[in-house]
């Protein structure tokens, strides 16, 4: 019995030691260094059963351990080599290999998990057998160099054997000595153009050449470090690179682009040559497997772009070692994608209740192992979004509202911006496949060769302007000049929406990139594009002022007295008609187009009313991109006035994609579109249209305005006027107490407008009306509204007038028809005031589901009174109790004024009844006064109500 108790242990722990080793493979390990275990800095301890470590170079510094576990390298750290000048060195005596090397039996399979930082054609070294006996070396391909003999994995150019700056890779040499060696990078394998006919005997060192000098020293990081006196093949070769993947979150291709990973008895947890071979892209996985040291707790793919994070349990931390999960032994979640792009361009219906209409069009596939249950955070590397991004899983590939929608959260790991499901996602049921969505948006919904997007109500800073568009290319302030500034307020003028003011005194407000905005080469006859901008100039002074330009004076949209296209000397000039539709006015906001085809003529829009330009799009600008001057650098034509949106698209738009993105301008900023004929359709991103303006409204298609909500367009506009001149309706969804836009709490549903017009009549009260009773009014104006609404918008709203505090009540008067009469719907209007301004106001609760689609407004006047005559003759009586705030009393006062109860005299007080609501009298007695702070009027109860005391006759 003792003896058993003695021995049991010394078998597991000798099966342990046999185990421990890369993907599980232990027979001929002779040297294993990794990163996350066994680094000091001056040694580097070897964790195969070898035990000799590596030791630092004393002539040069200590190498570094990363500080931190960056996603770049899957959250594990890297010993870093790179030194200003004096490279780090480590090194060992003892030769890595058996001797005596005998031809043709020798062989081995050397790692490297390395991460240049520098690629320049000067040679670095990550190790080397005896004084460039042999080593992994690169220039700018990797290299196994043998004694004068060089073995160039990247010999065919092929560049998924070339090395790249700071992308982590695991670089292999396959080699038997006296025979041709192989190179392999990610599973991807090469013959090398030599033999290792001069394989090194002696010591080993890594980040350099030599031990003692700065001999093509590597210039960068290493993470893992290790090598068998046998060449992996099969099975063995797929469990280590395996290993390495997961651990370091590198995507494994073998030369027909795909690859399985094998955990360390074998089994596959990734079939990507089969099953999963649509989604072998950006392929990572977490999970635990003892025989080779791996407990990978979180991963992402170290690939460039926006690559998912899955953690097991939380995610908080930068750093895999500091993750609390614990997954089971051999159990593993592993996922890729199908290659495509992180754009949210493909339309998804979503689940109700959740905001969203587009989806990426990249798609993830996870597999898992049976024993994986581990609940999971799923993570997307993001600046906080201007919507909501929800996680969709689907059994199957197509997302649909029937799939599981979780929302997503805003955190902050590491330093980086990521959103975030709870960490409660559980693989082993709800659905394999999985992509995101989100109210994906662009002008009108028109996706397609969107180039660029700047807009006031987004992404503005001041020193920069961030891109709205998928391509995300900041325009960013020229530091020579001053900052732009946001409008403080979001006044009318603007529709409530803010605006870039680009206008200074002298030095001129500019914002730039350097990046072209159209995709070259340019193509004669091909290469199209259409250009906004809504922009508002404070000055028209002949000057020429610039709104945007294409390098440098390349081309620009300019104006002088007239809007003008110019290409390096090609004058394309809307006005050249003298259509005052497309001239600029100084404080009128427009939308003002450019239509061009490289070569060939080019077009203007301004509001919706086209004309051709006098010249063609020969020298169409080719470079850096500028707002609001000629030149990042100078005061070249600059900008005086406001720019709310500037944007384009890399094609001509025109038919129903024009109306779209016209309509999202229009409704926006209260534009009213108007094409040739005067007229136009408003049509939403859907295509359907909100304003029929040509056929049913074209009698009411001025001053045209509307609220209403477009995700696909990021348009949310809940309270809105025509910015044309004059007194312009306003119409808000629920209350209207704010002069900016963003800050009216309504929520309007999605897809759902009401859009208004009138008939171009003025706001003078002269037409006749009859009142009804208890009204007094007897003119309308002029004018008449007509609202249009899509039929799921059944919002309540209030609808106001600018108008000073008027003699008399003014009623907001509806119909169902054009004739406005004593039996339509009255609604007495009160005085508020919102962004200094004073209106006139109905309640906010006005449907216009229902009680008419017409609507106008009426007064009483000054006839509409009557005064009954004096009494005369003899006075039944006089007053006899008087209360006077004078020094003096007059002679016989108050008993010479007839007819009194009592007098009340002052030269500087007034007389305050009671200050309350009607609400608040519980037990009212006819003809009792009060004053109501509510309804802001004298009221009395009539014995049955309260009423508002207003003029009228008093016979």
């Amino acid at each position: 019995m003792k003896k058993k108790i003695f021995l049991a242990p010394l078998l597991l722990f000798s099966m342990a030691s046999g185990q421990v080793a890369p993907g599980g493979v232990s027979q001929n390990l002779e040297f294993w260094y990794k990163a996350d275990q066994g680094f000091s800095g001056s040694q580097w301890n070897d964790a195969s059963v070898n035990g000799i470590p590596l030791v630092q170079s004393q002539s040069h510094p200590t190498p570094v351990l990363s500080n931190t576990s960056a996603p770049q390298r899957n959250f594990n750290p890297s010993v870093g080599f790179s030194q200003a000048s004096n490279y780090s060195i480590l090194f060992r005596n003892q030769n890595v290999l058996p001797t005596p090397y005998v031809a043709g039996q020798t062989q081995g399979s050397f790692y490297a998990v390395a991460r240049p930082k520098v690629i320049d054609g000067n040679w670095q070294t990550v190790w080397d057998m005896k004084d460039n006996g042999s080593n992994l070396t690169l220039d700018r391909k990797w290299t196994f160099w043998n004694n004068g003999y060089f073995n160039n994995a990247g010999n065919n150019n092929d560049p998924a054997l070339q090395p790249s700056v700071n992308t982590i890779q695991i670089a292999t040499v396959h080699f038997t000595y006296k025979s041709p060696s192989s190179f392999e990078v990610n599973g991807y394998w090469a013959n090398g153009n030599g033999s290792a006919n001069g394989l090194g005997n002696g010591f080993y060192t890594v980040g350099n050449q030599n031990p003692n000098g700065n001999v093509e020293p590597w210039r960068g990081d290493i993470s893992e470090n290790f090598g068998y006196s046998k060449k992996l093949n099969g099975t063995d070769l797929e469990k280590v690179n395996t290993y390495l993947a997961i651990k370091y979150g590198i995507t494994l291709k073998n030369n027909n682009g795909l690859y399985d990973y094998r955990r360390s008895d074998g089994e596959a947890i990734w079939n990507g040559t089969a099953v999963n071979s649509a989604y072998h892209n950006n392929v990572a996985g977490i999970g635990r497997d003892n025989a080779s040291a791996l407990h990978q707790k979180q991963a992402n793919s170290v690939n460039n772009g926006q690559q998912v994070v899955i953690s097991a349990g939380d995610f908080t931390t930068n750093d895999n070692a500091a993750n609390g999960a614990d997954i089971p032994d051999l159990q593993f979640l592993t996922w890729g994608d199908n290659g495509q792009s992180r754009s949210y361009t493909t339309k998804i219906t979503a689940l109700s209740g959740s905001i969203a209409n587009t989806r990426m069009n990249a798609v993830w596939k996870v597999q898992r192992t049976s024993g994986f249950h581990q609940n999971v955070t799923v993570a997307l590397p993001n600046s906080v979004p201007a919507n909501t991004i929800y996680m969709v899983r689907s059994v199957d590939e197509v997302f649909d509202s029937a799939d599981t929608w979780i929302p997503m959260s805003v955190t902050t790991v590491g330093g980086i911006s990521y959103v975030r499901t709870p960490g409660t996602i559980d693989f082993s049921a709800g659905g394999e496949y999985f992509t995101f969505a989100t109210a994906g948006a662009s002008p009108g919904g028109v996706s397609e060769n969107l180039e660029f997007w700047y807009k006031a109500d987004q992404g503005f800073s001041g020193t920069q302007w961030n891109d709205a568009s998928v391509n995300e290319i900041p325009l960013v302030q020229s530091q020579s000049h001053p900052t732009p500034v946001l409008s403080n307020t979001s006044a009318p003028q603007r529709n409530f929406n803010p605006s870039v003011g680009f206008s200074q005194v002298s030095n001129y407000s500019i914002l730039f990139r350097s990046q072209n905005v159209l995709p070259t080469p340019y193509v004669s006859g091909q290469t199209q594009g259409s250009f906004y901008a809504v922009a508002r100039p404070k000055v028209i002074d002949g000057n020429w002022q610039t709104v945007w330009d294409m390098k440098n004076n390349g081309s620009n949209l300019t104006l002088d007295r007239k809007w003008t296209f110019w290409n390096n000397g090609y004058f394309n000039n809307a006005g050249n008609n003298n259509d005052p539709s497309l001239q600029p006015n100084v404080n009128t906001i427009q939308i003002a187009t450019v239509h061009f085809t490289y070569k060939k003529p080019s077009s203007f829009e301004v509001n919706g009313h086209w004309a051709n330009g006098n010249g063609s799009t020969n020298g169409l600008g080719n470079g850096f991109y500028t707002v609001g001057n000629q030149n990042p650098n100078g005061n070249v034509e600059p900008w005086r006035g406001d720019i709310s949106e500037n944007f384009g698209y890399s094609k001509k738009l025109i038919g129903t994609d024009l109306e779209k993105v016209n309509t999202y301008l229009a409704v926006k900023y209260g534009i009213t579109l108007k094409n040739n004929n005067g007229l136009y359709n408003y049509r939403r991103s859907d295509g359907e249209t909100i304003w029929n303006g040509t056929t049913v409204n074209s009698a009411y298609h001025n001053n045209v305005a509307g609220i209403g909500r477009d995700i696909a367009s990021a348009l949310h506009q809940k309270q809105a006027n025509s910015v044309n001149d004059g007194q312009q309706v306003v119409i808000s969804a629920g209350d209207f107490t704010t002069n900016d836009n963003a800050a009216n709490g309504a929520n309007i549903p999605d897809l759902q407008f009401l859009t208004w017009g009138d008939n171009g009549q003025s706001r003078s009260y002269t037409t006749k009306i009859t009142a009804p009773s208890g009204i007094i009014a007897s003119k309308r104006m002029s004018a008449i509204w007509k609202v249009q609404r899509t039929s799921g918008f059944h919002q309540n709203v209030t609808v106001a007038l600018p108008n000073g505090v008027p003699a008399n009540t003014i009623y907001m008067v509806r119909s169902v028809d054009e004739v406005f009469d004593s039996a339509d719907m009255w609604i007495p209007m009160s005085v508020t005031t919102v962004g200094g301004i004073s209106y006139v106001r109905t309640p906010g609760t006005i449907d216009f589901s229902a009680g008419g689609e017409y609507f106008t407004f009426a007064i009483a006047d000054q006839s509409d009174y009557c005064t009954k005559d004096p009494a005369t003759g003899t006075p039944a009586g006089f007053t006899k109790i008087g209360i006077t705030g004078q020094s003096g009393i007059q002679n016989g006062w108050p008993g010479n004024v007839p007819n009194g109860f009592i007098a009340l005299e002052s030269k500087n007080k007034g007389m305050v009844i009671t200050r309350t609501t009607s609400a608040s009298i519980a037990v009212p007695v006819e003809g009792m006064l009060i004053y109501d702070t509510t309804d802001k009027c004298f009221k009395l109860y009539n014995g049955s109500a309260w009423k508002c005391i207003t003029r009228s006759c008093n016979d």
